[in-house]
């Protein structure tokens, strides 16, 4: 089971907004004040209000739920909505109620429960009740109970869990050893703090007496965990209980540095992903038919690189385990490891399934540019990636990519007539596009067995990106053209001897039109160069690169074998990479 779809009227900030939701990880985000804790806000309302509806004891009567009409809260009750009066609930306050209504499926049928917050003359209360009119709810009760395949009647006190963990976290110095029931009632109030040694504890208790700690599987598995996000050596837990009937003290030993602290002692961003991490193992509680667990940016205090591992390992639990988990987050440059998030626009108070490409184009970009270079940089780079992986898994052939795709035609077009046949025929396989920086990832993103080989330009932006994967990624310098690192390989176009030698020739650039010579441009090619001896050049880069490419491709045909000299030394290093044999071309 889980929450498909959240429906609010008249609450906060909201007149009326309706989400639906993803069954496993849903990630909010929007800018400040846009209307994300409040939503939050309406779920822990909801649950909490749902409880009070639920009775006791049953007896396997018509109805799980209280035939009262109404409910009241207190402030108090519901402090953590941070209001000082009721009236600041309801967005429209001439009116005299508001709505959260939750939809809940198990993917095929699904279940409408509307809860009703109004007003009281006084304004020291806020009732509520369970549906429009309590004649509704044995209606309700039969439904849930047809959809969990339990008796009519049975109690509904553990269907719905929901845990809400704050961005602000606070660890009490003691914490005594509570009941089940208790430790059930902090999660749905939101205190998972106040318990957190209680989960850790109470699965496989410790007496001091005992020496050697046998440790459940789930508390290994958050030591495994807690090591891979935050990036720690060796890190370990142990429990004891310091009087028989006092507190509860948990230890975090550094096994490399032989020191031991409790947990309190440690620093706010591991406290609370061992929060966490500790709430998603110890705090689902199998007798729970929907558990859903809320986190409030779960990314402060952590380093970037922490905050990366943190969210993907939510978002493998939550479809591994089947979990429903809600994130709210500021942090924009997050949303870029998945592929859909919930974008809340701000002036619009409207939510909307968004993918990253639109988030970036429609809405990031006005609001924080220099934010947008960087987050469309690293969506690009991840493009890339999962192109490359997806292209690696096809096939077993070495690949050459080139910056563009007017340059895989000229190359093909080259070996086919230097060599008499397609360029390596089923040997290899050639793309193109993207420029430098996409190439450069490309070879640097290469994990398979494939052997990759990246041909950039000899200008400043090609050298300064195998300077880059030469000292950023440990490439070895095999010559003036080549450089690699295990299948990973980077080659800069030659400069031909004629343009080294040429009075003309200027600043050492090779792009792929350069291996022409200026006479089979101008004569064959029909390219128009305007040359002055001396000082200026009409250069390649100050002309229309695109025009020039397309007239080559249009007039390539034209070219006679000789043409093409200048590229064998390119394909002759390219057959020494991966061992070929070049044709002789009869």
């Amino acid at each position: 089971m889980y929450i498909s779809k959240l429906s609010v009227k008249n609450f906060k900030c909201y007149n009326e907004i309706e989400i639906n939701f993803d069954p496993n990880f849903n990630l909010i985000i929007g800018e400040n004040n846009s209307g994300k804790s409040t939503i939050l806000d309406a779920l822990r309302l909801w649950q909490l209000a749902f409880q009070k509806f639920l009775k006791d004891r049953t007896n396997n009567q018509s109805s799980s739920f209280y035939a009262s009409q109404f409910f009241s809260f207190t402030i108090d009750d519901i402090s953590f909505l941070r209001i000082l009066d009721f009236q600041n609930l309801f967005k429209n306050k001439s009116k005299k109620d508001f709505e959260i209504t939750l939809t809940i499926s198990d993917g095929t049928n699904e279940i409408i429960l509307p809860i009703i917050f109004l007003k009281t003359t006084k304004g020291q209360v806020l009732n509520f009740q369970l549906c429009k009119e309590p004649n509704q709810r044995p209606d309700i009760s039969k439904k849930i109970s047809d959809l969990l395949g339990i008796p009519l009647g049975s109690d509904f006190k553990e269907i719905f869990l929901f845990t809400y963990i704050n961005p602000i976290f606070l660890l009490p110095n003691k914490e005594p050893q509570y009941s089940k029931g208790y430790i059930l009632n902090k999660l749905r109030e939101s205190k998972a703090n106040e318990i957190i040694r209680n989960l850790l504890y109470a699965i496989s208790p410790e007496r001091k007496k005992i020496k050697k700690e046998v440790k459940e599987d789930k508390l290994l598995e958050i030591e495994d965990t807690i090591k891979n996000i935050l990036n720690i050596g060796d890190i370990s837990f142990s429990k004891r209980l310091e009087d028989e009937d006092s507190y509860i003290k948990i230890f975090s030993k550094n096994e490399v540095l032989k020191t031991e602290v409790e947990i309190n002692q440690l620093g706010s961003g591991t406290i609370n992903v061992l929060n966490i991490l500790s709430v998603l193992a110890y705090g689902d509680y199998e007798q729970f038919k929907l558990n859903v667990l809320m986190l409030d940016e779960p990314d402060s205090h952590l380093h970037f690189n922490h905050q990366h591992r943190l969210y993907k390992h939510l978002e493998k639990v939550s479809q591994e385990n089947n979990k429903q988990i809600f994130i709210i987050t500021h942090n924009s440059t997050l949303i870029s490891q998945f592929d859909n998030v919930l974008f809340l626009e701000k002036d619009k108070k409207k939510i909307i399934p968004i993918q990253l490409e639109e988030y970036l184009e429609s809405h990031l970009k006005k609001i924080d540019e220099n934010h947008y270079n960087v987050m469309k940089e690293l969506s690009d780079a991840k493009k890339e990636k999962e192109k490359l992986e997806e292209l690696l898994k096809e096939n077993d052939k070495p690949i050459i990519f080139c910056e563009g795709t007017s340059d895989v035609s000229i190359l093909k077009k080259a070996f086919e007539k230097l060599y008499g046949t397609e360029l390596y025929n089923d040997t290899i396989k050639i793309e193109g596009g993207g420029g430098e920086g996409v190439v450069g990832n490309k070879v640097k993103n290469n994990t398979s067995k494939n052997v990759i080989i990246g041909i950039l330009d000899n200008d400043y932006a090609g050298q300064q990106q195998k300077k880059k994967i030469i000292s950023d990624h440990s490439f070895e310098v095999v010559d003036d053209t080549h450089c690699k690192k295990g299948n990973n390989n980077i080659v800069i176009l030659p400069i031909p001897q004629s343009r080294i030698d040429s009075a003309v020739y200027f600043e050492k650039k090779t792009f792929i039109e350069y291996l022409f010579s200026d006479d089979t441009l101008e004569n064959k090619l029909g390219i128009e160069l305007t040359q002055h001896r001396g000082e200026n050049f009409k250069r390649f880069d100050e002309l229309k690169i695109d025009s020039i490419k397309s007239t080559i491709i249009k007039n390539i045909n034209n070219l006679e074998r000789e043409d093409f000299n200048h590229f064998i030394p390119l394909f002759e290093k390219i057959a020494e990479v991966i061992n070929y044999t070049l044709p002789t071309n009869a």
